[in-house]
């Protein structure tokens, strides 16, 4: 447990600046800034088609989250049909204005939550404390 201390008050600095998604499995990004973070083709719309994950070298460290099978992790090219795509790229998304992804409670539809690129570590902690806290991974890269 002390290892995992350390570990988080390294990285408490640290921004969310990109995700990934494997069914109700995600990978969170975070970075010691969010204006010059890249990655390949993050100007382009629409991002879903073309943006690629943040460049390594602007990772200090991830969070694996399991999300509980009646949560439902979305963004917006999920919420387009297969006819449409979104308005944004990835840098879009840099401002906060935008969320990058939210959870949705099926069970209640009132009970979103909402991640935006730029939000503090220990502030997305705080918002996946929903869930079950053995399901979170922090990794120092």
């Amino acid at each position: 447990m002390a290892q995992k201390n350390n570990i988080m008050k390294k990285v408490t600095k640290d921004y969310l600046i990109d995700m990934c998604q494997r069914g109700n499995t995600i990978r969170l990004y975070f970075g010691s800034m969010v204006e010059n973070v890249i990655g390949d083709d993050w100007s382009d719309v629409p991002y879903e088609s073309n943006a690629g994950q943040v460049y390594p070298e602007f990772v200090n460290c991830y969070i694996d989250v399991m999300i509980p099978f009646n949560w439902e992790v979305s963004d917006h090219a999920q919420e387009m049909d297969q006819y449409t795509n979104t308005k944004f790229c990835k840098n879009d998304f840099k401002s906060g204005d935008i969320p990058l992804f939210w959870c949705e409670n099926k069970d209640n539809e009132h009970d979103t939550i909402y991640f935006h690129m730029g939000e503090i570590i220990k502030t997305v902690i705080e918002k996946l404390s929903v869930f079950n806290k053995s399901t979170i991974k922090v990794i120092k890269k």
